[in-house]
């Protein structure tokens, strides 16, 4: 986490501790995009999930930037996985270690005056430490 926060802020990004093993970070820069906000989140001091989140107030720029990425990822994983419904844009790529999606979702409820944002997600998941992060909460049971 001490190496995530530091490199962060080598880059003169702003970062902000969210809890136990989530960082926040704004206005990052990844693979040529600009993102408003990405989260980080651990478990045991290891990274097992990034979102990068952007919004748009108008869907055909979000709908846009959507497509830019998913071809950027088709581009490098090979054929995505189409998880998409009528309220979600989705694709995914996964392997026996990893899962990367890109999604376009509108959201109305998380917006000043009832106006719809767009937001367009990317995530990395590192699928065995996100089990372990989930078992934790199980444990409970």
């Amino acid at each position: 986490m001490e190496t995530v926060t530091e490199g962060i802020k080598d880059y003169g990004f702003k970062v902000q501790r969210q809890g136990n093993g989530v960082l926040k970070a704004y206005d990052l820069l990844f693979a040529g995009y600009g993102f408003q906000t990405t989260t980080f989140n651990f478990v045991s001091n290891k990274l097992f999930c990034v979102e990068f989140s952007q919004h748009f107030t108008a869907k055909n720029s979000a709908f846009n930037r959507y497509n830019e990425i998913k071809n950027d990822l088709t581009k490098k994983y090979g054929q995505l996985k189409d998880g998409s419904d009528e309220e979600l844009h989705y694709y995914y790529w996964s392997d026996d270690d990893n899962t990367v999606s890109i999604s376009m979702s509108k959201n109305v409820e998380l917006s000043r005056a009832g106006a719809s944002f767009f937001y367009v997600n990317l995530i990395y998941i590192n699928r065995e430490l996100s089990r372990k992060e989930s078992e934790k909460g199980i444990g409970a049971l």
